[in-house]
């Protein structure tokens, strides 16, 4: 025979106290604050991308890049800098960008590479490479970033 207990306490007194009805604004507000959150974020990374693959393509210009491990090296940060910053450029819908990034992505390709780093033309086109990325990072500095989403 099963025993019953009475608790202390009326039974209209008890209330979850932890459910509330959903307030569509305060919702809202936390997931602009997580997209925000998120495109700070992204710009950062993006940003020291692009400031890291400005250092490999300074680097790989001056004379000592003779050695071909490290030219190997030099080629994937900047190919995958490339390519980052491809893809952003992409999302801020700005395909010039794109476009140019995409190019020395594809000049720069560690697998299949267009040209050696020995030569003085090539050290000419090293650091003309460094021009878009400098530009990109001072066009995205300047204006805030806004994605479709």
């Amino acid at each position: 025979m099963a025993i019953s207990i009475e608790l202390p306490v009326k039974a209209e007194g008890w209330a979850d106290t932890r459910l509330r009805p959903l307030d569509e604004s305060a919702w809202r507000t936390w997931i602009a604050k997580g997209q925000e959150r998120e495109r700070r974020t992204n710009a950062t990374r993006t940003r020291a991308v692009k400031w890291v693959s400005i250092a490999a393509l300074l680097a790989a210009a001056g004379p000592w890049i003779l050695m071909d491990p490290l030219a190997v090296a030099i080629r994937f940060v900047i190919t995958g800098g490339a390519l980052v910053v491809m893809m952003q450029e992409f999302h801020a819908r700005r395909f010039l960008f794109a476009g140019i990034f995409a190019v020395i992505a594809a000049l720069y390709n560690p697998v299949a590479p267009a040209f050696p780093f020995a030569g003085e033309w090539q050290h000419a086109a090293l650091l003309a490479t460094v021009v878009p990325f400098v530009a990109s990072a001072a066009w995205s500095g300047g204006r805030k970033e806004t994605r479709l989403a």
